[in-house]
């Protein structure tokens, strides 16, 4: 079965939604990177922890949404491999966050929708607003 029919398979568990989005991605090789396994363990009191997995080394966002689909908790926007920082691990395509059920600013969260995407690939488009004059240091001078 592949992931998607895990994931429909997978159904609610302990009150979240697990969303997968951008499964497929492109690793730096360009061949394609796959999320292979995504779960969600409810723990002790709100916490779950959120375990996927990767066939390759590309870049992940982990996210939480409520409801009405608005992202409510950052939990990792990283790039997976020898320099993953925390609450990834390093060097392995296996990674476990835990959430403590909670949003950005604390607040319990309930009914979400855990969001990992992969390969996003971000890259510097523009400035935007940006001023060249605002860089240079200046003082004005009282009379």
């Amino acid at each position: 079965m592949n992931v998607l029919g895990k994931l429909a398979a997978l159904g609610i568990a302990a009150g979240f939604i697990l969303a997968l989005v951008a499964a497929e991605a492109q690793s730096a090789d360009k061949t394609a990177v796959r999320i292979t396994k995504l779960e969600i363990a409810r723990g002790g009191g709100n916490t779950a922890a959120i375990h996927f997995e990767l066939d390759g080394y590309t870049d992940v966002t982990v996210r939480v949404l409520d409801r009405a689909g608005n992202v409510v908790r950052h939990l990792a926007s990283v790039v997976l491999g020898k320099n993953a920082p925390l609450p990834l691990q390093k060097e392995t395509l296996h990674q476990v966050i835990v959430w403590d059920g909670k949003d950005d600013d604390g607040k319990p969260v309930t009914g979400a929708t855990v969001q990992v995407r992969a390969g996003l690939n971000a890259k510097f488009g523009s400035f935007i607003g940006w001023d060249p004059t605002g860089l240079i240091g200046r003082a004005r001078a009282w009379r």
